[in-house]
């Protein structure tokens, strides 16, 4: 079959076939002009057969794509068909993505064949956002697992050095091993939160909430650094109790993390911690005495691996503060700070006493 006369395509069976193509096949001569186009190219393109027929490439591609056209000319022209990535102007003035087949004709007319791939990129767009939710909750979930993990440790150790000096009694060792098992029972908890299959669909991680005292959580703390805590001052001035519907397990990860990044910080420095109820809602500050920070650090510390300095007292992730965050957000409160160089730093944690309705 000899290619026909005007468009380079085959008989008139081909030519009825193209035109019932899905993708838009666009014929141009030697100079580049398109001289026959299918149904399916107007139908993309938005243009009438009469005004696409004439056009060239340049007319619908965007202007800092233009240079490309040089490198695809010279691989068609020897024989390869070339496929390619395009933005692709419509009719109408809005632009799409195009995957474009190029190759040459018998008779020296060139064949594009065009498709549509507006799909196949918001499918590509949607698995890159799976895969980041994948690594965020990765990257939550190993910071939720050390911070029971390092308690742990550190009661371990705390026997062992008692153990050590013949100072454990039966008591020391009763009171030791009860700290110790509340600890096992958080990371228990952590490890069964993240075989939640709805928090994994998610990329998230949920919350049970019920009737939690602040005060209680805290004085657990407390006691589970013990050794952490061994050579830090730490002053309170808090109610008898601070009870609302929170997440306990969440807001244990809150005071661990506030805490230890008090002590990073400014090691050996006391701590004060104040907690008030008051219209509907309770405030608890961490207040240290370390170097403090300027604006731009308080902006970037709630960021996700981000830290207030670069120095070897930086370590960990930097996750501590953004969970920290982001659990007083899911419980409708916030955490914020207020520092200056030289003068330490206030971390204020705000709750209201009821839950968000959940969405």
């Amino acid at each position: 079959m000899q290619p026909d006369s005007e468009t380079g395509l085959k008989n008139e069976t081909f030519r009825n076939l193209v035109e019932l193509a899905s993708d838009a096949y666009f014929v141009a001569d030697v100079g580049g002009t398109y001289t026959y186009v299918n149904a399916a190219a107007c139908e993309m393109y938005r243009y009438p057969r009469e005004e696409l027929v004439g056009k060239t490439i340049v007319d619908l591609i965007r202007p800092e794509d233009i240079p490309r056209l040089d490198d695809l000319r010279t691989r068609v022209l020897a024989g390869e068909t070339e496929v390619a990535e395009w933005s692709m102007k419509r009719g109408d003035g809005t632009w799409f993505p195009a995957e474009v087949s190029t190759r040459m004709l018998p008779g020296g007319n060139w064949l594009a064949i065009v498709r549509d791939i507006t799909e196949r990129k918001k499918i590509e767009q949607a698995l890159r956002e799976a895969v980041r939710a994948r690594d965020e909750f990765i990257s939550t979930a190993s910071h939720e697992l050390r911070t029971p993990l390092t308690a742990l440790h550190l009661r371990l150790e705390t026997i062992r050095r008692r153990a050590q000096a013949g100072r454990l009694d039966r008591e020391g060792l009763l009171q030791a091993v009860q700290v110790g098992e509340r600890q096992v029972n958080r990371l228990t908890g952590v490890v069964e939160r993240l075989l939640d299959s709805s928090e994994l669909r998610e990329g998230t991680l949920g919350y049970v909430f019920e009737e939690t005292d602040l005060v209680a959580i805290v004085e657990g703390v407390l006691e589970e650094l013990g050794v952490y805590l061994a050579e830090t001052p730490v002053r309170k001035k808090l109610p008898e109790r601070m009870a609302g519907r929170w997440d306990r397990f969440r807001l244990e990860q809150v005071v661990v993390n506030l805490l230890s990044n008090a002590v990073k910080y400014a090691p050996g420095a006391p701590i004060s911690i104040e907690g008030t109820c008051r219209e509907g809602q309770v405030r608890l500050v961490f207040e240290d005495e370390g170097p403090g920070m300027d604006a731009a650090v308080q902006e970037r510390i709630f960021q996700r691996f981000e830290r207030a300095t670069d120095d070897k007292r930086g370590w960990g992730l930097g996750l501590g503060l953004f969970i920290a965050r982001e659990i007083a957000r899911g419980h409708g409160g916030e955490l914020t700070v207020d520092s200056r160089p030289g003068h330490g730093a206030r971390f204020i944690l705000t709750l209201p006493l009821e839950p968000p309705p959940r969405t």
